[in-house]
């Protein structure tokens, strides 16, 4: 049985993050620092942030010692068809996305190969680009299943939904996954008191329903905000540790990791700090 005496120096474990920022903050492209660092990256994007993160790599001169082959990717979106004058989606994203994590993009064999997931390593990152991509996946096969393509959500259909994303982040999280993981985020806000029509917000995950967007951060011990701010010189974005009150941020190395980070190096310095933290 594990003892902190005898493992006290050891490195800690593969991350759990979780990256909240606006659309269009830089989620996607400030991987970047993971690749240069070494991490090889499997993007698993539920919208359409895969050219934002090629382009940069290629265009970006600190960017150009990375190993290109680092990068591993793959698309998953819903196409859609006209029916009875609608545009309804085409539930086919959420069974692939599940057959990904079970052997990326490797064709079914017999007997199975094992679940890829697991055969991943510390070397190894995982994303999830972005949770609203990856609802919007569940939303649409859920619907579809009921009979119900293309309509609206109920106020009872919010509990199925939870159902068939909280597995999803028990899975990623669980401790046969030894890679590190990353959710990209957009940003929910949800009142601190839902009974007051005057209270203030704090910002979550942008998730299917607010019990799921406030529950997910169960399953990750950190939670970054990638924020944008106004200079003289441009918008300066950059990650923070502490939310500034915007939203709901943790860490798991208080006592090692900084208050902000530079978006261009980052999620590296982060994953630095934290895993080595004041171990030398």
């Amino acid at each position: 049985m594990p003892n902190f005496a005898a493992d006290a120096d050891e490195p800690s474990g593969p991350l759990r993050l979780l990256v909240l920022g606006k659309s269009g903050a830089g989620k996607t492209g400030a991987l970047a620092s993971l690749l240069l660092a070494g991490y090889r990256v499997w993007l698993i994007a539920c919208e359409t942030g895969v050219p934002v993160l090629k382009n940069l790599i290629r265009d970006t001169p600190e960017y150009q010692k990375i190993d290109r082959s680092l990068l591993n990717y793959i698309t998953i979106t819903n196409s859609f068809a006209a029916v009875q004058g609608k545009t309804m989606p085409i539930s086919q994203g959420w069974a692939k996305f599940h057959d990904t994590l079970a052997r990326w993009e490797a064709p079914p064999k017999i007997p199975a190969d094992p679940y890829w997931l697991y055969t991943l390593t510390d070397k190894d990152v995982v994303v999830i680009d972005t949770n609203t991509g990856l609802s919007d996946l569940a939303k649409d096969h859920y619907l579809a299943s009921n009979g119900r393509g293309g309509g609206d959500l109920l106020w009872k259909d919010f509990a199925a939904l939870k159902s068939l994303l909280d597995p999803v982040f028990r899975n990623l999280t669980c401790s046969k996954v030894k890679a590190h993981v990353i959710v990209n985020c957009h940003i929910q806000d949800v009142k601190v008191d839902p009974n007051d029509e005057k209270s203030a917000t704090i910002g979550y995950p942008t998730a299917t329903s607010k019990a799921l967007a406030v529950e997910m951060g169960r399953h990750f011990n950190n939670t970054l905000l990638l924020e944008e701010t106004p200079s003289a010189l441009g918008p300066v974005r950059k990650f923070r540790t502490d939310g500034g009150g915007q939203v709901k941020t943790k860490t798991e190395a208080p006592g090692a990791v900084k208050k902000e980070y530079p978006i261009n190096t980052g999620l590296a310095d982060y994953f630095k700090h934290v895993l080595e933290g004041n171990r030398k």
